[in-house]
């Protein structure tokens, strides 16, 4: 079924990843503007507020993994796959 809907989801040309990791959801910009990172998910309602400042170890971690796979696809899911 996710997969399915995954196939829904327009191409967003604006945005290299969409990373979810633990309660926090990335956002890449594809221009090389920083990395916007939204959560916990308790914050998240909206997705209003960027709290990579705040939280500069998610960013570094996503980051490093990003950087390190660069055949990541653009939604991806990091749960499980990076330490806490």
């Amino acid at each position: 079924m996710a997969r399915r809907l995954t196939s829904q989801i327009p191409e967003d040309p604006n945005y290299d990843h969409y990373v979810r990791y633990n309660d926090f959801k990335a956002v890449v910009p594809s221009n090389g503007s920083s990395m916007m990172l939204f959560g916990p998910a308790v914050e998240m309602f909206a997705e209003e507020k960027d709290v990579a400042k705040r939280h500069p170890e998610i960013v570094a971690k996503i980051a490093d993994y990003l950087a390190g796979h660069p055949e990541a696809p653009k939604h991806l899911n990091l749960d499980g796959i990076l330490p806490d």
